[in-house]
């Protein structure tokens, strides 16, 4: 037993020190722990200083654990595993665990709800909760203990407590059955000759047929026409049937276009969605090993939203008809 007037380092910082030790990489670890680089790095130096002693040696290209890093290292590891495990039994004997997630209604019902399924499949200890709920939650009212919602993109805060979980690519979409010989649709201009699918609660530009035409090349002469629904699931379904074209979103429609039963008629054409989904836990729950395992099951194939911000946007003018509603399709 380790004497009460011993000094150990805080355990968080131990689990970020296991991090960098397995990644060899300071940006990695922080990936995995949902911190910034240059907070791993503080709690690096905060254990070096407690400990007495240098942990990692910083090369041209990478680091690597010094001797008394590689001694830490061989504690850490199997202290951590066994504090995760002990904590998994003594849960286990309180019965199934509920874990309640929300999240908006569209990405809810279309992308969440079968992960949520597969994952409680296989975390049999472990009953999931989904609420289908817009804007940004109330996690202690509503007992809420995983929450995902949307934020505008220039308003992600990197150093905030919010988890990037997934920016949406913005492209039309219809049914591979919808060109015929007399109305082709493989060029923009053959847009007008089919039904536009509008979605009538975004005002963004990547959801305004006007502006994707014009970013097409294709010509507009006079007002759009067209079906317009109140909800995103209703023109997808739509395009599904062979009623018209549709912009369709990944990853909520990657599922449809892998069967083949939607197509993109211009290829990579996209542009990136205004909005970024986060994930927020709730209060003191960040560390909970359950909630951390769910959200990089979610993240699992997902391309990192961060990058997506950093890179270079596709070309997206200016907003035709004022902020989007903060509201879910």
């Amino acid at each position: 037993m380790v004497a009460p007037n011993h000094r150990l380092p805080p355990l968080a910082f131990l689990r970020s020190f296991e991090a960098v030790a397995r990644h060899r990489s300071f940006s990695l670890a922080a990936k995995e722990l949902f911190l910034t680089p240059s907070a791993v790095s503080h709690q690096i130096r905060a254990v070096e200083e407690a400990l007495g002693t240098k942990l990692f040696r910083r090369l041209s290209r990478g680091i690597e654990l010094t001797g008394a890093g590689r001694t830490l290292l061989r504690g850490v590891e199997g202290g951590l595993e066994r504090i995760f495990w002990s904590c998994e039994q003594v849960r286990a004997m309180q019965g199934p665990r509920t874990i309640t997630v929300s999240a908006p209604p569209t990405l809810s019902q279309i992308w969440l709800a079968p992960r949520l399924v597969d994952f409680a499949r296989r975390r049999s200890e472990i009953e999931v909760r989904l609420i289908a709920r817009d804007g940004e939650p109330d996690l202690e009212r509503d007992k809420i203990d995983l929450a995902l919602f949307r934020l505008r993109a220039e308003e992600f805060d990197e150093e905030g407590d919010d988890v990037p979980l997934l920016r949406e690519l913005v492209f039309p979409v219809c049914s591979p059955q919808l060109a015929r010989p007399d109305r082709p649709l493989d060029e923009p201009r053959h847009l007008l000759a089919h039904t536009l699918l509008h979605e009538e609660q975004f005002t963004s530009p990547e959801f305004d047929w006007s502006v994707w035409l014009e970013y097409l090349g294709a010509p507009q002469a006079g007002p759009l026409r067209g079906p317009r629904f109140s909800h995103f699931g209703m023109a997808i379904t739509a395009a599904l049937e062979g009623q018209g074209v549709a912009l369709g979103r990944s990853p909520l429609n990657d599922r449809e276009l892998a069967s083949g039963q939607l197509v993109r008629p211009f290829g990579t054409a996209a542009m990136p969605s205004s909005r970024i989904y986060v994930a927020r836990f709730a209060r003191g729950a960040a560390d909970d090993p359950i909630l951390r395992h769910l959200l990089e099951f979610l993240k699992a194939g997902l391309p990192d939203p961060r990058d997506q911000l950093r890179a270079a946007r596709a070309p997206a003018p200016a907003d035709a008809q004022g902020e989007p509603e903060d509201v879910e399709a």
